[in-house]
């Protein structure tokens, strides 16, 4: 379940935004969660800035906060996979590496479809022209899931040849010093789409298991992501004006002028929250 309010204007946030639309959430929320929300209120509207401090204590924060939709193509950006794994495989490097000599080959993925059965394809690893391996596409999706993507707050993503060889019952490792490398060269222009849908199964988990202490903390969470996703800076490489002259509209956007004159110049009647029957669609 997502709940967003039916206001069609995405207003735009900072350090004191996020606390005042987290609190101001609260009372959009239907009869059967405000009790427990509003009651907890100071707790949402306090830590709604704690993912902007955690972006100085892990590299790994920042990138939830945005994303450079706009290097990758043009609206609706239609190939940009919405299935965070499948965007980092198509947009990663894939590289086999020679630990005695330090050599390293980029390997690339290349999909092959059955005609007869358009669900049925195949993945080539191609080394320049010629096909390295291949398999089932599931299959390599299955083995980058379970042996690069759980490395995926790792520096390096490495996979011993002796465990490739093993699970596809191949001898591409058998002689040499050599490993797999995947570099990921997606996440640095930002996941935050994706990093809400995340959030929302780790939030519904929380309700399910009756968590309220980390309902309220992923909630607190949520608030900031989703703030962040309504600020078309946030969703831009010119996040700063930096490409068109106007160094510094960020933070004047998004944090002087709701300092300003939100209290009395902003409308916060967005009226009750909808149903948000399909999460990822609406994220993106």
């Amino acid at each position: 379940m997502v709940l967003s309010s039916a206001h069609t204007v995405k207003p735009i946030w900072g350090f004191y935004g996020h606390k005042k639309i987290n609190r101001m959430a609260v009372f959009a929320l239907p009869q059967e969660m405000i009790g427990f929300y509003k009651k907890n209120i100071e707790y949402i509207t306090e830590h709604a800035v704690d993912a902007d401090k955690r972006r100085y204590a892990t590299k790994h924060e920042a990138v939830r906060h945005y994303i450079d939709i706009d290097h990758w193509g043009k609206i609706p950006f239609p190939e940009v996979p919405r299935q965070f794994d499948d965007a980092l495989m198509k947009y990663g490097q894939l590289q086999l590496i020679d630990l005695t000599t330090l050599d390293t080959t980029n390997l690339s993925l290349k999909t092959v479809v059955n005609e007869e059965d358009r669900f049925d394809s195949s993945i080539e690893i191609m080394n320049g022209d010629q096909v390295w391996h291949s398999m089932k596409t599931v299959a390599f999706e299955n083995f980058f899931k379970a042996h690069f993507k759980t490395q995926f707050y790792e520096d390096e993503w490495i996979v011993e040849g002796q465990v490739y060889d093993e699970i596809f019952e191949t001898d591409k490792f058998v002689t040499g010093n050599k490993v797999l490398r995947f570099e990921d060269q997606f996440s640095h222009q930002g996941i935050l789409p994706y990093h809400l849908e995340s959030m929302f199964f780790q939030l519904r988990k929380a309700f399910i298991d009756e968590n309220s202490e980390k309902v309220l903390r992923l909630s607190a969470d949520y608030g900031h992501y989703i703030a962040d996703s309504h600020v078309p800076l946030h969703t831009t490489v010119n996040y700063n004006g930096q490409l068109t002259d106007q160094v510094g509209i960020h933070a004047f956007w998004e944090s002087r002028l709701p300092e300003l004159f939100a209290e009395e110049k902003y409308d916060f009647f967005v009226g009750p929250a909808d149903y948000i029957e399909q999460p990822r669609k609406y994220f993106w």
